[in-house]
């Protein structure tokens, strides 16, 4: 059959059209790959205090990362007005070797729910250049500035537009901004994405776990996978931010959310469960490591959330913020030892010696030759299984740092040949009974009190002892 020549073109044409699609598609849809190469490695600082433990891990930080992006100022919204927390930076410490600084800015999502209006646009470019003037004053290279911003999808245009004024006015440093996964869908992101110098894909916020196991997690490898690609796809340089924190959750008997935890120590009240959601550094490796071997197009690096602290009770311990930044699996390696304190007693000590934080051993045994008794810390429950070798053991899942060391347990020990030379005829008395767990010197003072001190709270409880004694110490 030949079809006529109005049809033929109708054919070709949608023949054509269709190839294009499938061409533009392909171009602008399909996430663009390259070869592998060096990330950059950076980390933010979130603390508003900045004390010891904050300076030690800034100094730390020199020939192990790339840059910092510290947080300048938080800014929310409260009956109504405007309000601006500015942290107290030590400028010292970050122009300290001239290392590129970027600077944040907070911005709660109750300060734009009415929009992008000229007060508040006014209201946040003040507080942006005013922290901006104050570092390069103190000499610090500013090298980002950059919007933690929690904007409404449908606000993503007017954001677009407030970025590029800031862009025009300051275009001495690289302006950029956080991006949640789901803006990604939205039809506004383009213009966002394109109103900048690059943005930070963040991958984590504590949720429940999506498979229905009732536990919280942090990130979810699949979804954050799927987000880098999707954000290779808009032709603007962008870095990924990967966890480094933790999180805790109190819920009720049923499963519910009650409050949640960051670095707070709580005991749950009763009826009520701590649910513990920590990022997983061997997770973290394997999409860094997959992303050099065959890199998303536009992905220029990693942005770890957040720089570890020595005080931290969550957070990665440095060794293992250090090991995982390079590329190597941390690995917890326990020892149990025996240390004799100021007052003779054996402390049990659990140390993890290794670079990776980990639950520490729920069982182990010790010798203790000569221990009389012992009794447990800590969460660790003893037993004296055989003559001076002891079990302990928990049920609690107590972590412990690289680096840390958690007591176990203690125990009195008979005084050695050595010390009872130096007693006295008089102190010689407090051996005339067996050594216990507790006494009057460990409720009155402990290693505050000299030797002749505690033994004379020892001759006292052997010249007083009663049951009614003993149940009040």
């Amino acid at each position: 059959m030949i079809l006529p020549r109005r049809h033929v073109l109708i054919c070709w044409l949608s023949i054509t059209s269709a190839v294009a699609a499938s061409v533009w598609y392909l171009a602008f849809s399909t996430p663009r790959w390259e070869p592998s190469g060096p990330l950059t490695q950076e980390a933010y600082v979130w603390q508003r205090v900045w004390n010891d433990g904050v300076r030690d891990s800034v100094r730390r930080a020199d020939g192990l990362l790339d840059s910092l992006c510290v947080e300048a100022a938080e800014i929310s919204r409260r009956n109504g007005k405007l309000e601006t927390v500015k942290v107290n930076l030590d400028w010292a410490a970050l122009s300290a070797g001239h290392r590129p600084v970027g600077l944040a800015w907070r911005i709660g999502a109750g300060v734009i729910a009415q929009g992008w209006t000229g007060e508040v646009r006014r209201d946040i470019e003040r507080v942006i250049f005013d922290s901006l003037a104050e570092a390069r004053a103190r000499g610090v290279n500013v090298r980002e500035a950059q919007l933690d911003c929690d904007c409404p999808t449908r606000l993503l245009v007017e954001f677009a537009d407030f970025l590029k004024l800031l862009r025009k006015r300051d275009g001495g440093v690289s302006w950029t901004f956080t991006a949640l996964p789901s803006w990604l869908h939205s039809s506004g992101f383009e213009k966002l994405a394109s109103a900048g110098d690059g943005f930070v894909l963040q991958v984590h916020w504590l949720r429940p776990d999506p498979i229905g196991s009732g536990q919280p997690t942090l990130m979810v490898l699949t979804e954050a996978r799927e987000a880098v690609a999707r954000a290779s796809c808009f032709g603007v340089p962008f870095r990924v931010a990967l966890p480094t924190y933790g999180s805790a959750v109190i819920t009720d008997a049923g499963g519910r959310w009650l409050d949640v935890l960051s670095e707070e120590q709580s005991d749950p009240p009763g009826g009520m469960q701590l649910m513990e959601a920590r990022s997983s550094p061997e997770e973290c490796l394997a999409l860094v490591a997959a992303w050099k071997m065959e890199r998303p197009g536009w992905l220029t690096g990693i942005v770890w959330y957040r720089l570890p602290v020595a005080a931290d009770r969550r957070n990665w311990s440095w060794p293992q913020f250090e090991a995982v930044v390079r590329g190597r699996k941390p690995v917890a390696r326990f020892e149990v030892l025996l240390k004799t304190n100021a007052e003779g007693w054996e402390n049990v000590l659990v140390n993890n010696v290794g670079d990776g934080d980990a639950l520490v051993p729920q069982n182990f045994r010790i010798e203790a030759a000569g221990a009389l008794a012992a009794d447990g810390a800590n969460g660790y429950h003893a037993d004296e299984i055989a003559g001076g070798t002891f079990r302990f053991s928990t049920v609690k899942a107590l972590q412990l740092k690289a680096g840390q060391t958690l007591p176990a347990g203690f125990g009195p020990r008979p005084p050695v040949p050595k010390e009872v030379q130096q007693y006295s005829w008089d102190q010689r008395r407090r051996l005339s009974v067996r050594p216990g767990i507790t006494g009057l010197q460990q409720v009155s003072g402990r290693s505050d009190l000299s030797f002749g001190d505690w033994v004379e709270l020892d001759l006292a409880y052997i010249d007083n002892w009663s049951l009614d004694h003993d149940f009040r110490i």
